[in-house]
């Protein structure tokens, strides 16, 4: 996360600013930059794809169901398999 963090805070790419969301998402403001997001910093490398915020909401739901049910110190052992867990819409 940080590298992709570095990389849009680089002032050639056009990138207003990089926010760091509480589930763990960043949310990039594209500001002046007008180009593809395919041409954007890291894109081609699969080091993040485009995705939306609501997507996460399944992810914190669980990790809060669990925590009720196991308490924090249990949840290390769990083991969960996403079934949806490829990039993109669904």
């Amino acid at each position: 996360t940080n590298e992709i963090v570095a990389a849009f805070s680089d002032e050639t790419v056009g990138i207003d600013s990089v926010l760091r969301l509480p589930n763990g998402s960043l949310r990039i403001l594209k500001g002046s930059y007008n180009g593809a997001i395919s041409k954007w910093p890291l894109y081609d490398s699969g080091s993040w794809w485009v995705q939306d915020v609501s997507s996460t909401l399944p992810a914190l739901a669980l990790t809060s169901a669990m925590k009720s049910a196991h308490g924090d110190d249990n949840l290390e052992n769990l083991h969960v398999v996403d079934m949806c867990a490829a990039p993109g819409g669904k």
